[in-house]
């Protein structure tokens, strides 16, 4: 009985994220969360590959796909072992991370002016590419990749701005700790060799 007390405390207290700065508790259960959706990929491998397209392209579009598919109950366990009372708060508090990290690396770096920097070429060269008569096919590949690249310009703006300035000082005095967290991409590339 004590532990169940105990579980509920933590979970009402989880149920904060919104108005609650980040600290050590938010980011774990953060980290936790996506840590078991991730291992849910095995039991439903064409919703989480569909999810990664549509993720790419429109969060909000992500969360309403995930809500509606067969993988959800499992997702929504996931959810409340970890605090968390649905996905929007979830992606709330990713955004929030997201946001931190990129305030507190990008420091001197205009996050637009940096998108700026990529797209511009990209649009020029498509237009190019077009003017030349380029295949069809390459230039769909092309203009796919500034969509994704205009979509992450989007939600990293978005990011920042949902960071308090108390979310980037935790981000900021925490950083190593917060990016030890992060899975590595390489190391789970190299397993799947």
């Amino acid at each position: 009985m004590k532990y169940l007390a105990l579980l509920l405390l933590f979970v009402s207290q989880l149920s904060w994220a919104d108005g609650q700065a980040l600290n050590q508790q938010i980011i774990e259960s953060f980290y936790t969360a996506t840590e078991k959706m991730d291992n849910l990929e095995t039991k439903y491998p064409d919703i989480f590959s569909e999810l990664e397209i549509i993720n790419n392209i429109d969060q909000i579009q992500a969360i309403k796909f995930v809500e509606q598919s067969k993988a959800y109950p499992d997702i929504k366990k996931v959810l409340s072992s970890s605090g968390f009372e649905n996905l929007n708060e979830l992606h709330d508090v990713a955004l929030r991370i997201m946001g931190s990290i990129y305030s507190v690396q990008m420091k001197n770096i205009s996050i637009d002016g940096h998108f700026q920097s990529v797209i511009q070429p990209l649009e020029e060269n498509i237009k190019d590419m077009k003017q030349r008569g380029t295949p069809d096919s390459v230039i769909n590949q092309m203009e796919e990749v500034l969509k994704e690249n205009k979509a992450q310009q989007k939600e990293i703006s978005l990011a920042v701005s949902k960071a308090s300035e108390e979310d980037k000082e935790f981000v900021s005095n925490n950083l190593d700790w917060i990016m030890s967290l992060i899975p590595d991409e390489t190391d789970e590339d190299d397993e799947n060799y």
